[in-house]
C-alpha cells in the first residue's frame, strides 16, 4: 500500500468518524451486503406474493367476462328461441281459453257488482303471462296415445252397456 492509498483511507475514517482496521471494514461491508440482499428478498417475496394474488384475480375476472360474453353472445338466439316458444305455446293456448280479452271481464265484473249491490275493497288484476310447456318427449306421446285408446275403449264399452240395459 503507498501513502496516497494509505491517506485516502485516513480521509474517509475521518469523514465516518471511525477508526477501523480491514477486517471490521469487511466484516461491515459484508453485514451491509447482507442486509441489503435480506431486504431485496422480502421486498421481492412481497411483490411475487402480490402478483400471484393479482394473476389470480385476473384470471378469475377474465372466466367471469368470458362466461359473460358467451351469455351476450347468446342472447339473439335466447330472443328468437323465446319468441318461437311463445308462439307455440299461444297456438296451443288458444285451443283451450279461446279468445279473451280482460277489459272485457273487468267490465263484466263491475257489471255484476254493481247489480248485485255487493260492496267490495278491492278487485285486482294482474298482467297474463305467457306460458311455456314443456317439449313433449317419445314417452309423452306414447303415454297421450294410450290415454285416447283407453277413453276410445271405455266409451265403445259404456255405450254397449248403455244399450243392453234399455
Amino acid at each position: 500500500m503507498d501513502f496516497s492509498e494509505k491517506n485516502n483511507e485516513n480521509k474517509t475514517d475521518k469523514k465516518l468518524g471511525l477508526k477501523l482496521n480491514k477486517k471490521e471494514k469487511t466484516l461491515l461491508g459484508t453485514v451491509a451486503v447482507g442486509l441489503v440482499a435480506f431486504g431485496c428478498y422480502n421486498v421481492l417475496n412481497g411483490l411475487i406474493t402480490k402478483n400471484g394474488e393479482l394473476m389470480e384475480e385476473y384470471d378469475r375476472l377474465q372466466l367471469e367476462f368470458n362466461e359473460k360474453s358467451a351469455k351476450i353472445a347468446r342472447k339473439g338466439a335466447m330472443v328468437q328461441e323465446l319468441k318461437k316458444l311463445n308462439s307455440d305455446t299461444n297456438k296451443v293456448a288458444s285451443n283451450y281459453y279461446g279468445n279473451t280479452n280482460q277489459g272485457e271481464f273487468i267490465y263484466l265484473i263491475d257489471h255484476l257488482i254493481n247489480k248485485s249491490g255487493i260492496t267490495l275493497q278491492r278487485v285486482e288484476f294482474a298482467e297474463t303471462k305467457e306460458l311455456e310447456f314443456p317439449e313433449k318427449t317419445d314417452n309423452d306421446a306414447v303415454a297421450q296415445e294410450k290415454d285416447k285408446k283407453d277413453e276410445a275403449t271405455s266409451s265403445t264399452t259404456g255405450s254397449s252397456s248403455t244399450d243392453t240395459s234399455t
